[in-house]
């Protein structure tokens, strides 16, 4: 094999390699999302299983097949344990959101502290969740 060849076949396995590192999304890679914007910071559970706390103020996105199977629970509580935002996605929501024909799922909470809000899917830009309802300030549950 001549020294063209070897490097033609050198950059084909150079670029395997790189394409098997990075994957581009595809519609199957459904993403949670978690939006804190309390003054406290919130843990995000699924089914039970405490998956990190996130500050006041923070946002998070994450791959929601990567916490097991479905279908699930998704919770966002509070320091002390109190849930204050919930909600459910099935096997046929969670399917049809992989095959990019299902509407998202979640929820925006009010909170005395402030807003906690659960998205599961994405939002089309004429889409929005329900807003939240207001309530008078103080302290979180």
């Amino acid at each position: 094999m001549n020294a063209r060849a070897r490097a033609a076949r050198l950059s084909l396995a150079i670029a395997l390699v790189v394409a098997g590192c990075v994957s581009p999304r595809s519609a199957a890679d459904v993403q949670l999302q978690l939006d804190n914007a309390t003054d406290t910071p919130v843990g995000l559970y699924v089914d039970g299983t405490w998956i990190g706390t996130y500050p006041a103020g923070a946002t998070t996105t994450l791959p929601l097949r990567q916490q097991g199977d479905p279908p699930y629970r998704i919770e966002a509580r509070s320091p002390s344990g109190t849930v204050l935002a919930a909600t459910e996605v099935n096997v046929p929501s969670l399917e049809s959101l992989e095959a990019g024909t299902g509407m998202p799922v979640g929820e925006s909470v009010g909170l005395p502290c402030g807003v906690v809000t659960l998205l599961v899917g994405e939002l089309a830009p004429d889409q929005a969740l329900s807003p939240a309802m207001s309530v008078p300030p103080g302290p979180c549950p």
